[in-house]
């Protein structure tokens, strides 16, 4: 299995959120790892989620992944900003579902 890392844009490939992209907010152990997006997954409330539920991709928010090594935690509207660069605007909701 490819190596997982913090800060790496991620889509889910099962259950409710299907179709989602998120960020890899921590990593628990070598099956699950938490995950953000800002506005569905806040960063007070992030998702944990298996490994084998996620399509990873090669795309790493380098910004966030600094912000977490120097310990500051990074606003929503930041994690929706990063999406939105590295996926495209709104393209991180999957094509089916709005806003809710």
């Amino acid at each position: 299995m490819t190596e997982v890392k913090v800060g790496q844009v991620v889509e889910s490939i099962a259950g409710r959120d299907k179709g989602f992209h998120m960020i890899v907010y921590g990593i628990i152990d070598n099956e699950y790892v938490t995950v953000v997006d800002g506005r569905h997954r806040r960063v007070e409330n992030p998702k944990k989620k298996k490994l084998k539920h996620l399509h990873l991709t090669p795309k790493v928010a380098s910004r966030f992944v600094k912000n977490i090594q120097t310990g500051i935690v990074p606003t929503n509207e930041e994690v929706r900003e990063y999406l939105d660069e590295l996926v495209g605007p709104d393209k991180y909701l999957p094509h089916n579902k709005g806003v809710r």
